[in-house]
């Protein structure tokens, strides 16, 4: 049956992370059968997503109405910000910006949630999981991923919501001495723009780690319950070959007697038919 390449996408990150390099080759494969070699070759390029970046992917298809609500209370945050830099209340934006914390927090406790039976510490990637569910709340581009449960690494938590300054959040804002002059402001950018560089690239290193250790305690695990069977097996056949031992020694003993039984009788036989022909011919 023929198949796109946003299905192959579709299936491919619902799909356990023990389970994503068998999957993208079967879907590699039907997509070429379906004449699309350039999304195949689109296909093979998708990496295994980080554990975290996978847990916030099933959210989207665990939970669609709460990352909706995240990106409807990140919304109401941008505005509430807006009107308190306009003079508006401080206390409504604290009020929002609470609730979309709580809201992020409570998406973070059912991705951790899924990852039982994935991860074997499940809780130690709840930061990254909050991270990246603030990030891609806050940025188009990380959204759009979110949004479809297709992103591959975790994001790093912003550093701030925005232009407002967070002694605003607080409620206590106060004007600033100097505005900053807009190559400050290009510089500032440019920096933060570099250090986001750096540390994805370091995330990346870590989820490669992260996925070699998960997979390889997958295999142990896997390996562990193999030995396990085995070693039943060799009970039951070990149990099994004794019973046949105790079996052939019963036959072999009833044989023995068997073959006595036939001797004493034939000798009887002799000698009642030695006896009948001396009689004969007595």
């Amino acid at each position: 049956m023929p198949i796109t390449l946003e299905e192959a996408l579709d299936e491919l990150y619902g799909v356990a992370p023990e389970e994503f390099v068998l999957v993208r080759a079967r879907l590699e494969r039907a997509l070429k059968a379906s004449g699309d070699p350039e999304g195949a070759a689109q296909l093979r390029r998708r990496r295994r997503p980080h554990l975290a970046a996978w847990a916030a992917n099933q959210l989207v298809r665990r939970d669609p109405d709460g990352i909706a609500q995240l990106f409807e209370v990140t919304a109401q945050v941008a505005a509430a910000q807006q009107a308190a830099l306009e003079g508006g209340s401080a206390e409504d934006l604290r009020a929002v910006t609470r609730e979309r914390q709580r809201v992020i927090d409570g998406l973070a406790d059912t991705a951790v949630r899924l990852l039982s039976g994935v991860a074997p510490k499940p809780q130690q990637y709840r930061d990254n999981i909050v991270a990246t569910l603030d990030a891609a709340s806050l940025e188009p581009e990380r959204g759009a991923e979110l949004r479809v449960g297709r992103l591959t690494q975790p994001l790093l938590a912003p550093a701030g919501f925005g232009p407002l300054d967070a002694a605003l959040v607080a409620g206590t804002a106060k004007r600033s001495a100097r505005k900053p002059s807009s190559r400050e402001i290009e510089r500032a950018r440019r920096e933060v723009d570099k250090a986001r560089r750096a540390a994805a690239d370091a995330a990346a290193v870590v989820e490669e780690v992260d996925a070699d250790v998960t997979s390889s305690q997958l295999q142990l695990e896997t390996a562990r319950a193999h030995v396990e069977d085995v070693r039943r097996a060799l009970e039951r056949a070990e149990a099994a070959a004794l019973e046949a031992e105790r079996q052939v020694a019963t036959a072999e003993a009833a044989a023995e007697t068997a073959r006595r039984n036939a001797r004493e009788a034939q000798a009887r036989l002799e000698e009642a038919e030695a006896r009948l022909a001396q009689l004969e011919r007595g």
